[in-house]
């Protein structure tokens, strides 16, 4: 067969055991393809109850929709490699995403922004770490020769750029009123231009759960918890080496 005949991706230099180990690392890969988009499918199912503006939970349900899609997609990306999907993983972002809400809700808390800002926020990040992992599982296809699986990470890129788009527009367009009305409570003297406080209150309804009761629930879980004790424990390591670089440079009395 001639270079000009050739028809199937050609791969030089590679034994069968070298073979099956790339197909074992690039199944570890796929892993966290299947576990961020698993958690970026929950935060989308999470986020569409707590919005109350008509068109933006109109496009977060389709978005929540395709999210599943590309969630049962990532389970068959194995079958390329002749490997099987992973349910640790798939439990693992489920886990990740109750903690991605408990950091949506402390940042948005920290900084004065009521829900759903922090919501759409965390739907932004969630969103862009899924899309990375899938197109990183692009490149694999076309390193392994393996156009079908490319084509099929291609598409869902696509689809997800198109998200992150709609994500962040969502997110910048209640940012000002998450901030100024904080938890939806109504005012009567407001700003020219604001008429319409009906849908402010119905995007922004206050949610019945208070930060500090989502911390205690939250931290029930071993994922959580652990996660919190490490950055608990690091931001803690780094706080006290400043002070104590502080106090050794700091010229005695």
């Amino acid at each position: 067969m001639t270079v000009a005949t050739m028809t199937e991706p050609l791969l030089l230099e590679l034994d069968g055991p070298t073979w099956e180990q790339f197909l074992d690392r690039s199944a570890s890969w796929l892993g966290n393809v299947q576990t961020t988009q698993t958690k970026f499918r929950a935060l989308a199912e999470a986020a569409v109850d707590k919005i109350h503006e008509p068109h933006v939970k109109q496009y977060l349900q389709d978005i929540a929709a395709k999210a599943r899609e590309h969630e049962q997609r990532a389970e068959e990306m194995y079958g390329f490699i002749g490997r099987q999907p992973a349910q640790t993983r798939s439990l693992m972002g489920s886990a990740l995403s109750k903690g991605s809400e408990l950091a949506a809700d402390l940042i948005g808390w920290m900084g004065g922004a009521a829900s759903p800002w922090g919501d759409l926020r965390g739907l932004l990040l969630a969103n862009l770490d899924a899309l990375g992992a899938f197109a990183v599982a692009e490149q694999l296809g076309y390193a392994l020769g393996l156009p079908a699986l490319a084509e099929l990470c291609f598409d869902i890129v696509r689809e997800k750029h198109t998200h992150q788009l709609l994500l962040q527009e969502y997110m910048l367009e209640i940012g000002p009123a998450a901030i100024l009305y904080r938890d939806g409570t109504a005012t009567r003297h407001h700003a020219p231009g604001l008429t319409d406080r009906a849908t402010e209150t119905r995007l922004f309804q206050p949610r019945r759960e208070q930060v500090g009761a989502k911390l205690v629930a939250a931290a029930s879980h071993p994922v959580v918890a652990a996660t919190l004790a490490v950055g608990l424990g690091l931001a803690a390591t780094a706080l006290w080496g400043a002070f104590g670089d502080g106090r050794r440079r700091s010229p005695r009395a």
